[in-house]
């Protein structure tokens, strides 16, 4: 699959689980939503993730939860 096609695939998975994390009373920050080949590199040389990560494709994308003000 192209990688455009894929990335058109995951937002709306986003978003539903977005809508669907409000509707239960949760409120989110965006994370990190893009990491350029480089940073995954160093993350990974450090241990604090991996090499080939999907957010250097935008296919993923981290949230934070918060509910009733706490994570």
């Amino acid at each position: 699959m192209i990688l455009g096609d894929q990335q058109r695939r995951f937002l709306p998975f986003v978003a539903r689980l977005i809508d669907y994390a409000y509707s239960q009373g949760f409120e989110l920050t965006a994370g990190e939503l893009y990491r350029t080949p480089e940073q995954a590199a160093l993350n990974a040389k450090s241990g604090a993730g991996i090499a080939h990560s999907l957010h250097t494709q935008r296919l993923a994308v981290d949230l934070q939860l918060f509910k009733d003000g706490s994570i």
